[in-house]
């Protein structure tokens, strides 16, 4: 049980970093050709990524924690 928790939450969790990672890239990417140097952008890109996955991705979200708590309860 311990083990598949741990691979549950590994598995929606990668994905979910990926995005903000993605989205700090693009900010950096940004950042570099434009020369702007103000600290807030870094944060806008992050928070974009993390708003798009939960945007798109809430339902898978939901989805695999309800069948985890299904499989646990069930037996």
């Amino acid at each position: 049980m311990l083990e598949s928790t741990f691979r549950l939450a590994i598995h929606l969790m990668l994905p979910l970093i990926g995005s903000i990672a993605m989205g700090g890239l693009v900010t950096a990417v940004f950042k570099a050709s434009t020369l702007i140097e103000d600290c807030s952008i870094g944060f806008l890109g992050r928070i974009v990524g993390l708003l798009v996955f939960l945007f798109f991705g809430i339902s898978y979200f939901n989805s695999q924690i309800l069948d985890f708590a299904l499989r646990i309860w069930s037996g």
